[in-house]
């Protein structure tokens, strides 16, 4: 599943579409490549990946460390009429200056240290494939979420050429009782036909603002902010074999990695 994912993203990314195009009711429409970036930069799973990434870097650090020389200094300063008894001496003040400087430098450990650093790379490289991950399930959720929206549309078209043609043929049974040509059943019958069209159209019209708000969600807006979609040109023909296909996928897979 996740190998047909990365093909889909490649695709949609290679075929490319316009940043931006022209403003529609005020709004800004969004293109395809927009919705996917924005998904990417704004996800709280990708920000949450990418902090886990700086925290094992930060242990990597820390490893490190562990085997490397360390230097500490430590000073002290004192000033005053006590003796080193701590008894009052009845003279003039007298101060005094304590300087100490240490180093150490693990010389053998059983390889621990090693052990310690390899687990760290192993960490840090495992939260980088794990960001990879992040990223690309962000731009595929955007860019499913995207085409929703488009089908949606789609499918609100279609309802409502159903319901001017459930219309007309209402007024088509209409004329034809009045005619005396027809029964007043059929008239009854295409007037059903009429409300059940209309239901679906309302039906239609509800899943557009679904897909909206699951294309928000996506992109990690607020549920209440104006969005307006931009149709996708038409793809370009890419020429590519399975074969080809699936082992970038595999090459470019972070869990394979």
């Amino acid at each position: 599943m996740r190998i047909a994912a990365t093909v889909l993203i490649a695709l949609l990314l290679a075929l490319g579409t316009p940043d931006r195009v022209g403003a529609q009711g005020g709004v800004q429409a969004l293109t395809l490549e927009a919705a996917m970036t924005s998904a990417v930069e704004r996800h709280p799973n990708v920000a949450a990946a990418a902090r886990a990434v700086q925290a094992a870097e930060a242990r990597l650090v820390q490893a490190r460390a562990g085997s490397a020389l360390q230097v500490s200094v430590t000073g002290r300063a004192s000033t005053g009429t006590l003796g080193t008894t701590g008894t009052p001496t009845g003279g003039a003040a007298t101060t005094s200056h304590n300087v100490a400087v240490g180093a150490t430098l693990p010389l053998y450990d059983g390889g621990l240290a090693a052990q310690q650093v390899a687990q760290a790379e192993a960490a840090l490289d495992a939260a980088h494939a794990t960001l990879s991950a992040a990223r690309q399930d962000a731009a595929l959720a955007a860019a499913q979420a995207y085409f929703q929206v488009l089908r949606a549309r789609r499918t609100v078209e279609v309802r409502e050429a159903a319901v001017r043609t459930a219309q007309a043929q209402v007024r088509q049974a209409e004329a034809f009782f009045r005619a005396g040509t027809a029964a007043q059943a059929d008239v009854i019958r295409a007037r059903a036909a009429a409300a059940s069209a209309e239901a679906e159209l309302v039906a239609a019209q509800g899943q557009v603002e679904i897909a909206f708000a699951a294309l928000r969600s996506a992109m990690a807006l607020p549920l209440d902010q104006p969005l307006e979609v931009a149709d996708p040109p038409a793809p370009a023909a890419i020429a590519v074999s399975a074969t080809a296909v699936s082992a970038e996928a595999v090459r470019q897979r972070p869990e394979v990695r």
